[in-house]
């Protein structure tokens, strides 16, 4: 059900579906109006910039403006390549316009990478990562030394085409 109260979190706004976003929810209009995702969880049309519905909205997790929160649905694997070091596979045929997966690092630029080269530094450390390391999501509780940020929530986005990667999609 969309009514035309909107839920607050702190400072951030969201939609009060409780069953699932619909048509006229504050969240698509955010989106210009219409859902980026078709109801299989497909990107229908690429934008600068997504917003999903987040923890102030008390829509489901099954929500099709929720797709990115649900997780990895395909099987990855890190390999070691002959050519270009590491890199990462899928193990399964993903369609185009799914959602791969959320990218947690940090994002260099050439120069920087050149930096930490030259420094005899590895841009990825494959010791970090155990055989389990798809299941946990997020890989940024296997850091020792991570520390959960203590400002505020803020609403999931897509930067993709931008370069700095948030979500990737297909």
């Amino acid at each position: 059900m969309v009514g035309s109260k909107l839920a607050y979190y702190g400072s951030l706004t969201g939609c009060d579906c409780v069953d699932g976003c619909g048509d006229g929810c504050f969240c698509a209009i955010k989106n210009g109006g219409d859902f980026p995702y078709s109801l299989q969880g497909l990107l229908l049309k690429g934008k600068p910039l997504i917003s999903e519905c987040g923890p102030s909205c008390p829509c489901p997790l099954h929500c099709r403006n929720r797709l990115t929160q649900r997780g990895l649905k395909n099987r990855f694997e890190v390999f070691r390549s002959q050519l270009n070091s590491w890199g990462v596979r899928s193990l399964d045929l993903i369609q185009a316009g799914s959602f791969i997966c959320e990218y947690t690092g940090v994002v260099l630029n050439q120069m920087q990478e050149q930096i930490l080269i030259m420094n005899s530094d590895q841009v990825i450390y494959p010791n970090r990562f155990s055989e389990s390391w798809a299941g946990w999501g997020d890989l940024s509780p296997i850091y020792p030394d991570y520390v959960r940020p203590s400002y505020p929530p803020v609403p999931l986005l897509d930067v993709s085409i931008m370069k700095n990667l948030l979500a990737l999609s297909a």
